[in-house]
């Protein structure tokens, strides 16, 4: 029997580590969303996760905001990375917001930036799900 090829390609959760994205049901609908899943030549994919930190988790009040104002852009994963990163930063700007969860969401966007040139490089074209 012929050994079955697995694709070439994986599909890679920007918000990671899993654990961390799914406590919360405002944590794991932002990390299941499609448009912050591309489809990554499984090597880049592979070298991403090696490079690249594990996201931090955000704490209540700025996830809850974030969550509340982002909006993906359907068929561009480097369009919404970008709304998240204005959603994080408008959410950490609110006044509920402590100084601690500010900081953190300045990590939260410094570890996804650090992806980008992966996804820029690694996206495999035409495979939406």
């Amino acid at each position: 029997m012929a050994k079955k090829q697995r694709p070439s390609f994986d599909r890679h959760h920007i918000l990671f580590e899993k654990a961390l994205w799914t406590t919360r049901k405002e944590t794991m609908k932002l990390r299941q969303e499609t448009m912050l899943i591309p489809p990554l030549d499984r090597d880049v994919h592979e070298a991403l996760h090696r490079d690249c930190p594990i996201v931090p988790a955000m704490g209540y009040h700025a996830i809850v905001r974030t969550v509340g104002t982002f909006r993906a852009v359907p068929g561009d994963y480097l369009g919404t990375m970008d709304n998240l990163f204005q959603s994080i930063e408008q959410a950490c700007n609110h006044p509920a917001v402590k100084s601690i969860e500010y900081d953190l969401g300045g990590l939260v966007i410094g570890a996804i930036e650090m992806q980008k040139p992966f996804i820029r490089d690694g996206l495999v074209r035409g495979r939406n799900g």
